[in-house]
């Protein structure tokens, strides 16, 4: 188990290391995330376009979900949850279905997806 886990920080270790890859397709603004009206959790954005951002945060998935609450009903969502999801936000035109993951260390891992 403790090698399959070494095996994927490591897989994502050189994600970090060349972010550009994600960009590699022509970097315009509109395939981006929206991070004014949905926010991200801190950390490495692992790679990201308009409508999915994979991020590693430094924190445990405790800390940085409540974080995470609290940064989208500042911006206006409802936080709820579901069944086979996590965690999802809405607002009145949008949803984002939230993903994560604990990894070894304390960090954690998130997936978000923006559904119009």
């Amino acid at each position: 188990m403790r090698k399959t886990l070494a095996a994927a920080v490591a897989a994502l270790s050189l994600l970090i290391v060349s972010p550009g890859a994600a960009h590699a397709g022509g970097g315009s603004s509109s395939s981006a995330w929206p991070a004014a009206t949905a926010p991200l959790p801190a950390g490495a954005i692992l790679s990201q376009s308009g409508s999915r951002a994979v991020v590693l945060a430094p924190t445990d998935v405790f800390t940085t979900k409540q974080a995470l609450d609290a940064a989208y009903v500042k911006v206006g969502y409802t936080v709820g949850a579901s069944t086979g999801l996590p965690r999802w936000y809405s607002s009145r035109d949008v949803q984002v279905n939230v993903f994560f993951a604990a990894l070894e260390g304390g960090r954690s891992q998130w997936t978000l997806d923006l559904v119009s």
